[in-house]
C-alpha cells in the first residue's frame, strides 16, 4: 500500500518517478525497521518538509519530533493532508546541533535517529553521530550520498546555499556551504568509534523496472571514473546499533 500518495496528493511529487523514488526509498530506509520504530520515540534530524517524519510516524513511531532549520520549508507540512498519523508529529524549527545539544543537557531520549539526506551536507559528521548516541537509541539509520574511496576520508567540497535541499548558510550567511561526502569506510570507522556495529542496507534487491528515479542508489562502480573523478559517489543506507544490544 502507498504510504505517500494520499499524504502528497495534488503535489508535484505526484509524477511517477518522483513518487517511486519516495515509496522505494521508504521500503528501504524505513520499513526494515519497523520493529524498532513501532511504539517508540523518533527524531528525524533535517526533516525538510516532514514527509520522512510522517513516514515514521506512519510506521508506527508513537510520536516523531522532526527538526529542521528553514523555517519556509517546515511551513509546507502544513498544507499537506492531515489525519490521525499527522496528530503524532512535533515538527521545531532549530540548528541541528543546536537541538541536539539541547535534547541530551535535557536528559531526552530516543528509540530511533534517523539521518536521512543531510550526512553529506556537514562537515562535522562524528559530533553529529556522538550526539545522536547520547539520546541513547537503539538504532541510527542514516541514508546518504557516500564516497567510493578504498580508504576513510572525507571529501570536502562546496554547494550553494539558496536551495533548501543543500546546507544551510553559517552564521556569517554565506551563498555556499563547506560540505563533506564520508567514505563508505570512514563511515564504518566513526560506527565503530561511537561502539556501534554497522549494517549496509542491501538496495541490489529491487528489480531494474522499480528503479526510476533512483539512479544515486545504482552508480556502477567504475574504477576509472572514480580515478579520474575522486568525488564519485553513491547514495547508500546503513544501520548503527549498539554493540551492548548487538552482542
Amino acid at each position: 500500500m502507498p504510504v505517500f500518495k494520499d499524504f502528497l496528493a495534488g503535489f508535484d511529487y505526484d509524477k511517477p518517478n518522483v513518487m517511486n523514488r519516495l515509496e522505494q526509498r521508504y521500503r528501504h530506509i524505513v520499513e526494515p525497521f519497523k520493529g524498532d520504530i513501532e511504539g517508540g520515540r523518533v527524531l528525524d534530524l533535517a526533516c525538510h518538509d516532514g514527509r520522512w517524519s510522517y513516514a515514521l510516524a506512519h510506521a508506527g513511531a508513537k510520536s516523531v519530533v522532526g527538526v529542521e532549520g528553514r523555517s519556509d520549508v517546515l511551513e509546507r507540512f502544513k498544507t499537506y493532508r492531515q489525519c490521525e498519523v499527522t496528530e503524532r508529529i512535533e515538527l521545531r524549527c532549530n540548528d541541528l546541533f543546536a537541538e541536539l545539544e539541547s535534547e541530551v543537557e535535557a536528559g531526552e531520549k530516543y528509540d530511533v535517529v534517523a539521518i536521512f539526506g543531510v550526512f553529506y551536507h556537514l562537515v562535522d559528521h562524528f559530533r553529529l553521530l556522538d550526539l545522536a548516541r547520547s539520546l541513547g537509541p537503539k538504532l541510527i539509520i542514516v541514508d546518504s550520498n557516500f564516497a567510493s574511496r578504498a580508504h576513510p576520508v572525507i571529501l570536502l567540497s562546496q554547494e550553494g546555499t539558496k536551495s533548501d535541499l543543500n546546507a544551510i548558510p553559517g552564521k556569517y550567511g554565506q551563498d555556499a556551504a563547506v560540505t563533506g561526502t564520508p567514505s563508505f569506510s570512514a563511515m564504518e570507522l566513526m560506527a565503530k568509534s561511537i561502539n556501534h556495529s554497522i549494517e549496509w542496507i542491501d538496495w541490489g534487491n529491487l528489480a531494474e523496472d522499480q528503479r526510476g528515479g533512483l539512479k544515486d542508489y545504482f552508480q556502477p562502480v567504475n574504477r576509472k571514473k572514480m580515478l579520474d573523478d575522486p568525488f564519485w559517489v553513491k547514495r547508500a543506507t546503513c544501520a548503527l546499533r549498539p554493540n551492548t544490544l548487538a552482542s
